[in-house]
């Protein structure tokens, strides 16, 4: 490892807290929903996009790049199929195609290389943190994260693996090395809280008359297993109940200064089957945590008036 590299990390480490803690705003938002709603972090995902010149796939030392993911972060390297069948006939015939070279063409795959269950540890204020890594996927166009904790959190974990990606490669590895190949970024976030209200608020009177009278009362036992014999059943013979579990918006989003078109879900919804009739929900969107608390904060309000 380069001493630039080390400079760079321990640099790196020192930002932390600043990098991964959320701005004045956000952090009271965060304490109050925490506090009051008891919010709980889901997983986060960060996705970054960039220009395949970022990857000079012939140069890359993978067996450097997956040691380093290990040993760093504990992360399990999981061998794609054509690379494990590359090293059996390899093993039979050494003029056969390397698995090295099967690891170049992973990387174009579909799927890329998939590195699994990790571990990110931190220190905030004194406080040691551990938060769990559950995906980092290598792609010639992208990197993904996804981490058991902020969308902050998975930029700081993906930020510091684009680094090790370019001391793969034998490249400076520095975060304005990575980002002048950015092309773009997609957030994911999941948090779960108490609504502090039945969800059936999100609801009009008259769509909540028609539950009850027709789904509940009318029809819902015809959808229970019934006998073939006529009339050998009735409604009296059942008790139906019907409880929200997903609410689903599809967003749509057109800039109108480049004509790119995006679209993403917004969905509220119960992830527990324990939790229905509760107040318990999840909510996820493709926003980055400090605005996914702005839209948790303002549902809260706008559901429950405070």
């Amino acid at each position: 490892m380069s001493n630039d590299f080390e400079r760079v990390t321990a640099a790196k480490t020192q930002e932390v807290h600043d990098f991964i803690q959320p701005p004045g705003t956000t952090k009271e938002v965060e304490q109050y929903l925490k506090k009051t709603h008891a919010l709980e972090y889901g997983k986060s995902q960060v996705r970054y996009l960039f220009n395949p010149e970022f990857f000079r796939r012939d140069a890359i030392d993978f067996q450097k790049l997956v040691t380093s993911l290990s040993q760093k972060y504990e992360l399990e390297f999981q061998v794609p199929e054509m690379v494990k069948l590359a090293a059996r006939q390899q093993a039979q015939d050494p003029a056969s195609v390397t698995a090295n070279d099967r690891l170049k063409e992973a990387l174009e795959s579909n799927t890329g290389l998939l590195f699994l269950d990790g571990l990110l540890k931190y220190q905030d204020k004194g406080e040691d943190i551990e938060r769990v890594i559950r995906i980092v996927n290598v792609h010639s166009q992208n990197l993904r994260v996804t981490v058991d904790g902020t969308t902050r959190e998975a930029e700081f974990v993906a930020e510091r693996i684009a680094c090790d990606l370019l001391d793969a490669q034998h490249m400076k590895p520095a975060r304005e090395s990575f980002f002048r190949h950015v092309a773009g970024k997609q957030y994911v976030s999941a948090t779960t809280l108490r609504l502090g209200t039945s969800i059936d608020a999100l609801f009009s009177k008259e769509l909540k008359g028609f539950v009850s009278k027709t789904v509940e009362g009318d029809l819902g036992w015809k959808t229970a297993v019934l006998p073939t014999a006529p009339n050998e059943k009735n409604k009296d013979d059942f008790v139906s109940r019907c409880a929200f579990r997903t609410l689903e918006f599809s967003l749509s989003v057109y800039d109108k200064t480049s004509g790119d078109h995006d679209t993403s879900d917004l969905v509220i919804g119960i992830t527990d089957k324990r939790w229905l009739g509760s107040d318990l929900i999840t909510i996820g969107s493709k926003l980055n945590t400090d605005d996914h608390l702005v839209l948790v904060r303002n549902l809260v309000r706008d559901l429950t008036g405070k």
